[in-house]
């Protein structure tokens, strides 16, 4: 038995541009007026790496096409005078609860609805990453929700997925460091049973299907994120393991303005990536073949340019990349943004 089709692409690997989060960053005080240790928490404007008091951001997302018109399509951020934004009305994708405790810890929970053709599985479908993880959590064809459990600072340490029963699937669980910083994500899966695909055979008894969603949360939907910065606490590096890549680094420079201006990720296969097994009544799965021959390191480079406003703020900004040291770096999206101030 190989890796059945329908898990890669369930769970398809994406080696394009990785995004890097700004928007837990935290600072240290460093004036005489505070005490030694106090955490100053940065605005959800300064989050978002905007400098000075911007008031509105609409910002265009531009994908180059091979036809004459380019794919693109526009979102408007508005924030107040202090630098909180103002939450968007909700546009019917489901339900949206926060509660706080005692302590001011939040806890998000945002549920989906069904599409509008039903499907009649419900099983995970992977999506987008969950609080700008580099781990995916997947959704749901079928409804489920998504629960964010915040600390005190107000950082997101664990996003919890659950399907539309209530059945929780899967666990991003985060470390932070005292000032918010984040250190590390863990992928933890709960109920590896519900990640089966519906296309498997039915035939598979309760013990088959059992040792097939190991399989799957053990080869497919498992891993663990490093991040590391600079002295300017700015990150540099995230090493990523677990899942059909293995490991995967990159390693991440900026420009003078202390914007990003260059990402090199290198990656690794996991050498029992195509590997045959059998399966046996009981569920045990036995390699029955050779690992695929072992392939070669690959290195993938994105590289960032901008255009800049009097506050200091990018207005464009171009993404270029390559996977072949051979080849020229060719533009895969832009950036357009308007920006509006108090």
């Amino acid at each position: 038995m190989r890796y059945p089709s329908a898990l890669t692409d369930l769970w398809a690997i994406t080696t394009g541009v990785l995004v890097l989060f700004s928007a837990l960053a935290f600072a240290q005080s460093t004036t005489s007026s505070e005490p030694k240790g106090t955490v100053i928490k940065m605005s959800e404007r300064e989050e978002a790496g905007l400098r000075g008091p911007v008031k509105t951001c609409t910002q265009e997302t531009i994908y180059p096409s091979a036809s004459d018109q380019a794919r693109s399509f526009k979102t408007t951020t508005e924030y107040r005078l202090d630098g909180t934004r103002i939450q968007p009305s909700s546009a019917g994708q489901g339900d949206l609860t926060i509660t706080t405790d005692e302590k001011g810890r939040r806890t998000k929970i945002e549920k989906f609805e069904p599409p509008a053709a039903p499907s009649e599985h419900n099983v995970a479908y992977g999506g987008p990453s969950w609080e700008n993880s580099e781990l995916p959590l997947a959704r749901f064809p079928a409804g489920g929700s998504l629960t964010t459990v915040y600390n005190e600072l107000g950082v997101p340490i664990e996003g919890q997925l659950r399907n539309s029963q209530g059945q929780l699937i899967s666990r991003i669980v985060r470390t932070v460091d005292g000032n918010g910083k984040i250190l590390c994500d863990r992928l933890v899966v709960d109920s590896p049973e519900l990640l089966i695909p519906p296309e498997l055979p039915a035939e598979y008894n309760d013990a088959q299907r059992k040792a097939l969603g190991a399989f799957v949360a053990g080869h497919l939907n498992s891993g663990q994120v490093v991040y590391s910065y600079d002295s300017q606490d700015r990150l540099v590096r995230k090493e990523k393991r677990g899942g059909v890549l293995g490991l995967e680094i990159s390693t991440i420079s900026y420009n003078e303005r202390g914007d990003k201006a260059e990402e090199r990720t290198t990656s690794a296969q996991d050498p029992d990536f195509g590997r045959e097994y059998s399966l046996n009544e009981d569920g045990t799965m036995l390699p029955t073949g050779k690992a695929s021959a072992p392939t070669p390191q690959t290195e993938y480079v994105a590289r960032y340019t901008y255009q800049y406003d009097g506050y200091g703020n990018w207005t464009e900004q171009a993404v270029s990349s390559r996977s072949n040291p051979d080849e020229p770096f060719a533009q895969v999206v832009s950036y357009r943004r308007v920006l509006t101030y108090y």
